[in-house]
């Protein structure tokens, strides 16, 4: 499914015993609180109310993602960390690399697909390289991309709601 520049985007609502939803801010996407029921991350990954969001390298996302932290999502409260590079991957649930950070992109996914993190980024041909989740933009659109692959070698769970808005790389 794509989406016009400026409309509503709910890109991410994940699930930790019961749902927990996080919707990531994307400088051409707003953001939506729809509960919607999209990933699942491995048991014991979130054990405590915190869910801490990671942002790689410069990029227009920071400021919009920053907004998030302090607020409480399902009960979960956001807290968002910046890296110029990152080199601690227990500290985070999700990372959003900025396309700033695609010379960091190889040893990144090294790091992070051992891990249960979640990897979001603008980088092209983020998925099909390991990524997990890719926000790809062709004719003043934006398109998901997600690698299948990777978010199940990872242990999450995704929903088919999600799958059937993306493009899905197996």
């Amino acid at each position: 499914m794509e989406f016009g520049r400026g409309q509503f985007f709910a890109l991410l609502s994940l699930v930790v015993t019961g749902y927990l939803q996080l919707c990531v801010y994307y400088p051409l996407i707003l953001v939506s609180r729809q509960p919607l029921k999209y990933v699942q991350w491995p048991a014991q990954t979130l054990t405590n109310n915190t869910l801490r969001v990671c942002m790689v390298g410069k990029g227009p996302i920071n400021r919009k993602l920053k907004a998030l932290s302090g607020k409480k999502l399902s009960g979960k409260q956001v807290h968002v960390i910046y890296y110029e590079a990152l080199k601690k991957t227990d500290l985070c649930h999700l990372a959003f690399i900025n396309n700033s950070a695609a010379h960091q992109f190889h040893e990144l996914i090294r790091l992070l697909n051992k891990q249960p993190v979640l990897t979001v980024s603008d980088i092209p041909a983020f998925a099909s390289n390991g990524g997990m989740f890719e926000l790809n933009e062709s004719k003043d659109r934006i398109r998901l991309v997600v690698n299948l692959k990777a978010i199940r070698a990872s242990g999450f769970l995704i929903g088919s709601q999600l799958l059937r808005m993306s493009r899905v790389i197996r």
